[in-house]
């Protein structure tokens, strides 16, 4: 599956998807796995996702084995349940979201997180969503650096984060976001 195609079908706006373009171009290599990661993510923190959703994307991009595997794992389910650990899905459902995941997060990971909030506009809420102490997120506010980034690489080397837990505080009504 086009990692492009993809976030057009599910509605991650151009701009976005652009963004994510410029983001990856770097890392040749990975870049496929890289984007898809990102337009997945992007789609769970719209609020708008389900498995019918995904199912009619996927049927738009003519990928009818993996629509028809979703349908019949969840024909009475249209949500996608996103606990925060783990999301419940099947062998075939990973094969297109198994970017999302309780992979443990590092620093070297830093530049794909921030790319992934970049339209967050309250960075102390999201610390503390993402479990930093206020202490911890006072000290960054003192500082005279990029105070989302310092937030961060804080998250990324003293707690133990992955792509689920960000999405799960990015879910949160308390976060601030330009989009």
């Amino acid at each position: 599956i086009k990692w492009d195609s993809l976030g057009n079908v599910l509605g991650i706006p151009a701009f976005e998807l652009h963004c994510i373009q410029f983001d990856c171009y770097n890392n040749i290599h990975t870049m496929d796995r890289l984007a898809h990661r990102k337009v997945i993510l992007k789609w769970l923190c719209t609020g708008l996702a389900s498995w019918s959703s995904l199912v009619e994307a996927l049927k738009c991009l003519s990928e009818m084995v993996i629509a028809e595997q979703i349908s019949k794992d969840h024909p009475n389910n249209p949500s996608v349940h996103y606990t925060g650990h783990t999301v419940n899905t099947t062998t075939t459902l990973r094969t297109a979201t198994s970017l999302v995941d309780d992979t443990p997060l590092t620093v070297s990971d830093l530049e794909p997180v921030l790319e992934s909030i970049i339209t967050v506009t309250d960075w102390y809420t999201l610390g503390l969503k993402l479990g930093l102490s206020d202490l911890e997120l006072q000290t960054i506010a003192h500082k005279e650096t990029d105070r989302k980034r310092e937030m961060i690489v804080s998250w990324l080397e003293t707690r133990s984060g992955s792509w689920s837990s960000l999405v799960e505080a990015l879910k949160s009504p308390l976060i601030s976001r330009m989009d």
